[in-house]
This record gives structure tokens, C-alpha cells and sequence, in this order.
């Protein structure tokens, strides 16, 4: 199976300038995607029940985990957060204090 990736337009990250948390939406629910090809998606909040616990997802910089990996949920249990809320799927990471971390915390407050 071929690995998909997306890129969200409508999400919302934020990193704190006094803190290496960095939080946000990695998907929105109910809102349309940008055109992927032809066609967009809405995303329902009952289309990722149960995926959290049944998944291992990789926090990395610009979708390249050759480079290293920012955090990691397996299964539900990790260094990466992941929650559902009314809005979307939510994560929340410490960025690690390495100079891949440093230079995400660096993209993300400029």
C-alpha cells in the first residue's frame, strides 16, 4: 500500500515563543478541502473513531521522516498527542532539543 499524504490548508498550529510545545489541528472537520485533483473533501468526525488507537503516526517536518521524527504515537501511547475534539483532530508535541526540533520551533514562529 502506497503511503498518502495531505496538505491541509485550513489547519491551525501554534508554538509558544517561551515553550517547545507545538499544538494544533492536523485535520478540520466538516470543512472542505482545497482541490485535490478534481475533486475536495468534507471530513466527518465519525470517519477517524477508533483510527487513534488502531494507528502509528509520525510527527516529522514537511511530511520528510528521512530527516528524523519530532514525535510519535503508537497506538494511542507516545510523545505525540492525538485527540478528537468538536473541531478536529488535535495534536500536541514537545519539540525534541535537537536541531531538527530547533528548526521546526523556528518555521513555525516566524
Amino acid at each position: 500500500m502506497e503511503k498518502e499524504l495531505r496538505y491541509i490548508d485550513n489547519s491551525e498550529i501554534r508554538a509558544a515563543a517561551d515553550s517547545r510545545e507545538v499544538d494544533g489541528y492536523a485535520l478540520l472537520f466538516n470543512t472542505l478541502s482545497r482541490d485535490l485533483g478534481g475533486f475536495r473533501e468534507k471530513i466527518d468526525a465519525e470517519a477517524i473513531e477508533g483510527v487513534i488507537e488502531a494507528s502509528d503516526v509520525m510527527a516529522v517536518l514537511n511530511h520528510d521522516n528521512s530527516r528524523g521524527i519530532l514525535a510519535r504515537s503508537r497506538f494511542g501511547q507516545g510523545s505525540l498527542a492525538l485527540s478528537a475534539d468538536e473541531k478536529g483532530l488535535r495534536y500536541v508535541f514537545d519539540a525534541p532539543r535537537t536541531a531538527l526540533g530547533d528548526e521546526c520551533l523556528e518555521y513555525l514562529r516566524r
